[in-house]
């Protein structure tokens, strides 16, 4: 019995670690998120990205990275957004998401860390009826456009658990004692 349990152990222990090491060695893929568009006009074609015209070697490269999702099976894409800045890196299988991700703020600062469910195995078929498809799961942080972490959700399988919420200097007591403190003041002004 011993030597059962202790092999049940070691197998479980073998099945989370290559589960693990499933994502080590993920190609890095480059993708932006733009919409496109073009238009056949008696001038010729127009190229279109978010709405606004761009040249055809912008479009077209939009374009190449624009379909690269579709050749993530799996992989670490990083999404970029129309002026080249980071949006978000993700670990991901086509369009699900299946584990860590990482948000930028437009200003480059992190705006949220979490994760995803993981593929606990090396099929990677039905990931959606199988709820493996951008499911949160553990500890998410969000950040403003600052840096500052301002809450912390938990998940389990996509549900959210709790909330947490960061004490920071616009929420504390003494800032706003102050404020109320500025309210009287105002007050004293305006009788006199």
């Amino acid at each position: 019995m011993k030597y059962i349990i202790s092999y049940a152990l070691i197998l479980l222990s073998f099945t989370m670690l290559s589960a693990q090491g499933a994502y080590n060695g993920l190609d890095t893929l480059k993708t932006y998120d733009v919409n496109l568009d073009e238009q056949m006009t008696t001038w010729g074609r127009k190229y279109f990205a978010n709405g606004k015209e761009v040249t055809k070697d912008q479009y077209m490269m939009y374009k190449e990275h624009w379909d690269i999702s579709q050749k993530c099976t799996p992989c670490i894409l990083s999404t970029y957004d129309h002026q080249d800045r980071i949006k978000h890196v993700a670990v991901q299988f086509a369009e699900c998401m299946v584990g860590d991700y990482t948000e930028y703020h437009s200003n480059g600062q992190l705006k949220a860390t979490g994760q995803f469910r993981q593929n606990p195995s090396t099929d990677w078929s039905n990931l959606r009826m199988r709820n493996l498809c951008s499911v949160r799961d553990g500890k998410w942080t969000y950040y403003n456009a600052n840096g500052k972490a301002e809450w912390v959700e938990y998940y389990e399988n996509g549900s959210l658990l709790k909330k947490e919420q960061y004490e920071s200097a616009e929420t504390n007591k003494p800032d706003a004692i102050n404020k109320l403190k500025g309210l009287f003041k105002k007050t004293e002004q305006g009788g006199n």
